[in-house]
């Protein structure tokens, strides 16, 4: 009897090191639609405040590179109406590493940076 009791306390002093060592709230990695779908809202409604973490920064536009104020003084260049009008019908699609979005000339990047998605690059559709 003493020995079952003296087990029992060591597994209850024993137990919260156990519990604490374990990873709290370990989050199921990003999905691209799940990004896809913030990215292209956030382009819709003209967040620039939510699209600026969901962008690799600094961000290499017309040959500057743009931190976070300088990205959301070009959005409206970025992200013109022929574009906000383009996302919503967007198909994207996997290229390699990359998930791309077809716009007119325009070719929006995407790809895992540091486990999540993030715009990475804009290229020309040829």
């Amino acid at each position: 009897m003493k020995r079952m009791v003296l087990v029992t306390l060591a597994l209850l002093v024993a137990s919260p090191f156990v519990i604490s060592a374990q990873p709290r709230g370990k989050q199921a990695p990003q999905s691209f639609a799940s990004f896809w779908l913030k990215f292209k809202a956030a382009v819709a409604s003209g967040d620039k405040e939510a699209l600026a973490p969901m962008t690799e920064l600094p961000f290499l536009y017309e040959g500057k590179e743009l931190n976070k104020p300088a990205f959301i003084k070009e959005f409206g260049t970025i992200f013109d109406r022929r574009v906000q009008k383009c996302f919503p019908r967007a198909k994207p699609v996997k290229d390699g590493d990359y998930f791309a979005i077809s716009c007119g000339e325009a070719i929006f990047m995407f790809k895992k940076v540091n486990g999540e998605y993030r715009f990475v690059e804009i290229g020309v559709n040829d």
